[in-house]
């Protein structure tokens, strides 16, 4: 997360679909920025970046213990 709030100052995130069951919510979301920053390396590219993804979350106690994400990295090959 840290890489795409460097490389992309000023992204949106576009949530399409949130999904819960029991200690259990799924997000499917779509992240669009423009590579205006420096991140991991990469100089900006000034390109917009759309990039999919979905990130699962495990909550307890009204708090998330766990997480995880999918997406397709490649998309970032600016």
């Amino acid at each position: 997360i840290t890489f795409l709030e460097q490389a992309f100052p000023h992204y949106q995130v576009k949530v399409d679909e949130v999904t819960a069951e029991d200690n259990r919510v799924i997000l499917r979301a779509l992240f669009t920025g423009k590579h205006e920053g420096k991140g991991n390396g990469m100089a900006p590219t000034e390109k917009i970046v759309e990039l999919p993804f979905v990130i699962g979350y495990h909550v307890e106690k009204e708090k998330i213990i766990a997480h995880w994400m999918i997406t397709d990295w490649l998309e970032l090959s600016l």
